[in-house]
């Protein structure tokens, strides 16, 4: 191209993220709508507004039976309760099993996640995986189609790949493989996204969230710097805080360090640990703040657990 530079270096920190798998749903980048994409969240955003002011009935899928799938199906659902919108939310799963990675050890809280959707009435599609989709339909493994207004996919997501690493060892998702000190090869470190680490314990991947990007990452440059002063990395041996979802206010499920909890309690614990490791104390006053404003209505806002779904719902 022209523009193309060549920068040596002695150690490469592969921290590139994450997006939806949106090429593997035929359709899926024209009709539907993700939160990672570039514009993703205004466009879903303008789309499900006019779904709102409409009087015409409607129908939202939500492809994903995971925690963000749970949340978004959720807050979608009470939104359209308290505008009184004539808005069907559909949630769609893959898998025979709504959130998989609480039902292993917490059956009983999804249990409880499957009562709080039913209680917005979410319809929930277990063994339903989507296969394509048009501007006016969904179409499914099975063979079943719905008629939809608005698709959103959460359905997991995939590493940014970087040429040049292909050589390197990775995961069938194509994150790299990293050994107990996040370290992929002599030089090369991963975290976040991109990398696939496992507990030190059970062998079990770690999950792919915020919480343990952010502690991984801060490990990873405390053993760069181990390095090049001579010193050996040590292990990155985080184990996790938890795991939560809600559904309104004072209606959450969630697992601190594997005790479940549940109600008023879950709630609070989750907003407590979302403020507290907030990239920024003034963002995490404006969440506080956003919040203090909407009306209490029995159902307020479900998931003060991201920027976006605080746009979805104010």
């Amino acid at each position: 191209s022209g523009n193309d530079s060549a920068i040596e270096y002695d150690h490469l920190i592969v921290a590139t993220g994450g997006r939806e798998p949106v090429a593997s749903v035929p359709g899926l980048a024209e009709y539907g709508h993700t939160l990672r994409g570039v514009g993703g969240l205004g466009k879903l955003l303008s789309h499900f507004g006019v779904l709102l002011t409409s009087s015409a009935p409607s129908t939202v899928l939500v492809a994903g039976g995971g925690l963000a799938g749970v949340e978004l199906a959720a807050a979608v659902a009470d939104r359209a309760i308290r505008v009184g919108a004539p808005v069907t939310v559909v949630l769609a799963q893959s898998g025979t099993e709504l959130l998989p990675v609480l039902g292993a050890e917490q059956p009983a809280l999804v249990r409880r996640a499957k009562r709080e959707l039913d209680k917005l009435g979410v319809q929930v599609r277990l063994g339903s995986r989507l296969d394509r989709i048009t501007a006016t339909n969904a179409y499914f493994a099975d063979g079943t189609a719905l008629a939809v207004d608005l698709v959103l996919g959460t359905m997991g997501q995939r590493p940014v790949p970087l040429a040049g690493l292909e050589l390197l060892p990775h995961d069938l998702t194509g994150r790299l493989l990293t050994s107990a000190t996040l370290a992929v090869a002599d030089g090369v470190w991963a975290a976040g996204d991109a990398a696939m680490v496992r507990r030190r314990k059970t062998g079990l991947p770690v999950p792919a969230n915020a919480l343990w990007a952010i502690k991984a990452g801060a490990r990873v440059g405390r053993s760069v710097a181990r390095q090049v002063n001579g010193r050996r990395a040590r292990a990155f041996g985080y184990r996790g805080l938890g795991q939560a979802a809600s559904f309104g206010m004072g209606r959450s499920i969630g697992e601190v360090y594997g005790i479940p909890l549940t109600g008023v309690i879950a709630w609070i614990t989750r907003l407590a640990f979302f403020l507290r490791f907030m990239p920024q104390r003034r963002r995490a006053v404006s969440v506080i703040t956003t919040f203090a404003k909407l009306p209490f209505q029995g159902w307020v806002s479900p998931a003060v657990t991201t920027y976006e779904e605080q746009q979805l719902l104010a």
